[in-house]
């Protein structure tokens, strides 16, 4: 007899819903209408997409911690002159000073300085990913260069058309990299347009500021066109590490107005068979 098993979609999960102090209630739907998702999927994408909702709430917190500090110094102060003993004051200060610390960070220009300093770090290290791959396309250039000159040794036109195929295929793997440094560009762009209002608020930062960015438009500047057709694989990686040093100096400037420990980060130096 044919056992008959039967496997039953699971039940259309209840609606997400996080409230949110002041702010309503964020609810997460289904973002797709092709099969039904599983509740587990669902509550890890809405556990994703709490994170920017929850960020708000750090900064009430980090308010209620000063006032806190501030009614600690407040009943320190008469138990100091009660007791005729400093400990107490230089406890609550501590406090007091650590607490202020915090609330600096939500304070402008902070919260501008420490979204520069994050977005700079994500597109290091973005870079630093593009040169590995550009490394990785000048092993594959070897093996096409290798490829046209067997077909052309051996006169087999297959060969050549399978090579020059991979040769187009690489080019438009390299122009699409162009595509996204271009991208970088503007986004950089903004970050310095940022900088630039930041720098008016902070002593000697406007000079600094306009170095680095005559430095980065000209390191952005980068010709992808090579000889026999082939990308300039070396001048974009240069360029690129161009690029990258500048950001790890800005990394270094805003991380020490925040008062947040930095080291720069070791980068390898990249040799290409295909300059």
């Amino acid at each position: 007899m044919t056992t008959v098993v039967c496997v039953r979609l699971p039940s259309i999960p209840e609606d997400f819903v996080l409230t949110l102090p002041g702010l309503g209630e964020l609810k997460y739907l289904r973002d797709t209408m092709e099969h039904m998702p599983r509740p587990s999927s669902m509550l890890l994408k809405f556990l994703n997409s709490m994170s920017p909702a929850l960020a708000p709430i750090n900064n009430i917190i980090k308010l209620l911690d000063m006032i806190q500090a501030i009614v600690a110094c407040v009943t320190a102060i008469p138990k100091s002159i009660m007791t005729m003993s400093p400990g107490p004051i230089i406890k609550c200060f501590e406090k007091l000073f650590k607490a202020l610390m915090a609330l600096m960070q939500i304070v402008p220009p902070m919260p501008y300085i420490r979204m520069v300093v994050d977005i700079v770090k994500i597109i290091r290290m973005l870079i630093e990913d593009i040169c590995s791959i550009l490394q990785l396309i000048d092993v594959e250039v070897s093996r096409i260069k290798s490829a046209l000159a067997e077909a052309q040794r051996t006169d087999n036109p297959q060969l050549l058309e399978i090579g020059e195929c991979a040769k187009d295929n690489l080019n438009q793997e390299v122009a699409g990299i162009m595509q996204i440094i271009a991208v970088l560009g503007k986004i950089l762009g903004i970050i310095f347009t940022i900088m630039d209002t930041i720098a008016t608020l902070i002593p000697g930062a406007s000079d600094k500021i306009a170095e680095w960015q005559e430095a980065m438009d000209g390191a952005m500047n980068i010709c992808p066109g090579g000889v026999s057709g082939y990308p300039q694989l070396q001048a974009i990686t240069q360029a690129l590490s161009a690029v990258r040093l500048i950001l790890t100096y800005i990394e270094q400037f805003g991380s020490a107005i925040l008062g947040l420990s930095f080291e720069v980060p070791e980068f390898p130096s990249f040799s290409f068979a295909n300059p």
